[in-house]
């Protein structure tokens, strides 16, 4: 079932191996996309936003049994240069993991699942923990990180680590082709369905494997180049503001990512939109996704965003620049 349903080639997933991949419809849009491990030779396990339904319905008439643990288990991401030595400190044996492993250890007396994962783009990882167990693990962890600076941070300053490392979201930066209409945030309009060449994820698609949901979609994508392209967008922030706060270095109310979307215009015509528009207080810039026609999508290409300022549509000004906009180091320090 799991090799008909994402288009990598899950023979040769490992067991304690995680894949990240997208998964799509037979028109090659994509349902939704996250991490898929094998926990042993039969069980695979998907951690992602909602798609219970997409994956139920597939499974249909065939010997596999879908279960929604989502309640079962909580999640704590620990990610940062230092994360390592926390870990350490907080397992007294754990060994560094390769990325996209998996792990099993005890921390507080707790069974933990370690991932070599994260969606900073740091180093680092996420705990799953029975949902009964979370606070003990967190008042652990928070512990053994004091002695290296550990901070407690939340959904919206991992918003604004994700975007600064170039990692989407279903719901802000494309909508789910898949029946659950699920995914974070505000849910984006029908017409901003994506394909994975449209969103960057092409290098995914394994077209050496026997056949998968929106193969042929996707072979003929491949083909014509017919996709939009994922680019980074530099954005003047003192053009989307009304004047106060000018003296500042940060727009404080455009901290928290936003879904718009933006149409995006060159030369008076529409080239696209943004998406996951905000101040990014690593770069000093307001950042935001591109999804643009290929024409508009060379680096260094100056466009112009219709923003909604109070209900009126203001010109913004914005340059096309690579991705991530921050490369942060995935290796641990030592």
């Amino acid at each position: 079932m799991m090799d008909a349903l994402i288009p990598r080639d899950i023979k040769k997933l490992q067991v304690g191996q995680i894949y990240y991949a997208p998964w799509c419809d037979e028109n090659g849009h994509v349902v939704g996309d996250g991490l898929v491990f094998r926990m042993d030779e039969t069980t695979f396990r998907v951690s992602a936003d909602p798609g219970l339904s997409w994956w139920k319905q597939h499974a249909e008439g065939l010997d596999v049994r879908v279960t929604d643990i989502s309640d079962s288990y909580g999640i704590l991401t620990l990610q940062g240069p230092r994360s390592r030595e926390v870990l350490e400190a907080v397992t007294q044996s754990v060994q560094e993991l390769p990325f996209s492993r998996l792990a099993i250890v005890a921390i507080a007396g707790r069974r933990v699942e370690i991932l070599r994962q994260g969606f900073t783009g740091e180093h680092g990882y996420e705990l799953w923990v029975k949902a009964d167990d979370g606070a003990a693990v967190w008042d652990a962890v928070e512990a053994a990180g004091k002695p290296f600076g550990i901070l407690p941070a939340g959904a919206w300053a991992l918003d604004i680590a994700r975007l600064e490392a170039g990692l989407l979201i279903v719901g802000y930066d494309y909508t789910s082709a898949g029946p659950d209409h699920g995914g974070a945030g505000i849910q984006a309009a029908g017409k901003y369905r994506a394909s994975p060449f449209d969103l960057g994820l092409g290098r995914l698609i394994d077209f050496r494997k026997a056949d998968f949901i929106g193969k042929a979609a996707l072979q003929r994508m491949s083909n014509t180049g017919d996709h939009r392209q994922l680019v980074g967008l530099d954005i003047d922030w003192s053009q989307a503001v009304d004047g106060k706060g000018l003296e500042s270095d940060a727009p404080g109310n455009l901290r928290r990512v936003q879904w718009y979307p933006l149409k995006a215009f060159r030369d008076g015509k529409e080239v696209g939109h943004a998406s996951s528009v905000a101040w990014s207080p690593s770069t000093g810039r307001m950042i935001g996704f591109g999804h643009l026609r290929r024409e508009a999508a060379e680096t260094g290409t100056e466009l112009t965003l219709k923003w909604n300022k109070d209900g009126v549509a203001v010109d913004v000004s914005a340059r096309v620049v690579a991705l991530p906009f921050l490369s942060l180091k995935r290796a641990a320090n030592g």
